[in-house]
Parts: C-alpha cells; structure tokens; sequence
C-alpha cells in the first residue's frame, strides 16, 4: 500500500507543476480568471500530493475514499492538462 501513496503523490505533484508551468505566462500577462483556475488546480494538486507523500513517510494507513478521490482529481489534471494544450495556447488566455 505504501508504494500506491508514493507513486500518487509524485504524480499529483508532476502534473502541479506542468500546470503552474502552463499557467505562468498567462498569469504574468493578464492574469484573467482561466489561468488562475488552473493554477488553483495546480495547487490543490501539489498539497494533496504533499500529503500522499507524508502518508508514505510516516506509514499511516489512508481510507480507499481519500485514496480515490487523489486518483480522479489525478484523471480530471491530466485531461484538463491535455485539453488546454490541444486547444488554448498559454499567452492567450
């Protein structure tokens, strides 16, 4: 169960910080209400992830519902990461 919290956290934290890093230039810009949504995701992403890894670290046990609704906000980042790439370039927002 351990490596399951790990491998959550890691990827909740490496989808964080492609959406900050897609976000950045918008927000730079003009900061308009999208960019800083995804941003926000970002953040709600890396905090989750932050406390997948401290599960990992100090062994506690975490309820399968937590444990599932890490793994759909993970599916929900990364379709929306994919989403935003296909369809809105960064300085456009």
């Amino acid at each position: 169960m351990g490596l399951i919290h790990l491998s959550t956290g890691l990827v909740e934290i490496i989808i964080a910080v492609l959406l900050w890093h897609h976000a950045a230039p918008a927000l730079r810009r003009i900061g308009t209400w999208r960019a800083w949504k995804t941003w926000l995701l970002g953040v709600a992403l890396a905090l989750l992830g932050i406390g997948q890894i401290d599960v990992w670290l100090t062994g506690q046990a975490i309820p399968w519902l937590r444990q599932s609704g890490d793994l759909t906000l993970i599916l929900y980042a990364a379709w929306r990461f994919v989403h935003i790439m296909r369809h809105v370039p960064p300085p456009h927002w």
